[in-house]
C-alpha cells in the first residue's frame, strides 16, 4: 500500500459567506464524506486507522472530505449551525469541485437534508 501526503485543504465560501475547508483526493466516482459533528481535517489523517481507511478508498474514489462551519479549519459561527447551515456547508464543496454525480456517506441527518436539497444528482453510498 503506497503512503499517502496529507491532502492539499481547499477552502470555499458557502451561500451565507463562511469558509469551508475541504480536501479532494483519490480517483473513481465521487464520494462526499460527511463528518459527524466534530472533526479536525488534520486530525483525521494523524490517526493511523483512519489514515489507512482513507488510502485504501482513495485507490478506487475520488474522496471529498470537509470540516463543518466551527470545527477545524473551517470558520466559527456566532449562533449554534442548523441542519440547513452544515447542509450549505455540504453543497458548497460539492458545487465547487462541480460533480454532477456522487456518493454521500455519513451516518448524520446532513446526509439525508443534502440528498433533499439535490436530488437528481445524488446517490447515497
Amino acid at each position: 500500500m503506497v503512503v499517502m501526503e496529507f491532502p492539499e485543504v481547499r477552502y470555499v465560501i458557502t451561500d451565507d459567506d463562511v469558509r469551508i475547508a475541504y480536501q479532494d483526493f483519490g480517483s473513481g466516482p465521487p464520494t462526499v464524506f460527511v463528518p459527524t459533528i466534530l472533526g479536525h481535517l488534520e486530525g483525521y489523517w494523524e490517526f493511523e486507522p483512519l489514515r489507512r481507511l482513507y488510502e485504501r478508498m482513495a485507490a478506487n474514489l475520488r474522496i471529498l472530505m470537509f470540516d463543518h462551519r466551527g470545527n477545524g479549519m473551517s470558520d466559527g459561527f456566532k449562533e449554534p449551525p442548523s441542519l440547513e447551515d452544515r447542509a450549505l456547508d455540504v453543497k458548497a464543496v460539492i458545487d465547487n469541485v462541480g460533480v454532477e454525480h456522487r456518493r454521500i456517506s455519513s451516518a448524520s441527518p446532513m446526509e439525508l437534508r443534502s440528498l433533499s436539497a439535490s436530488p437528481p444528482t445524488t446517490r447515497s453510498a
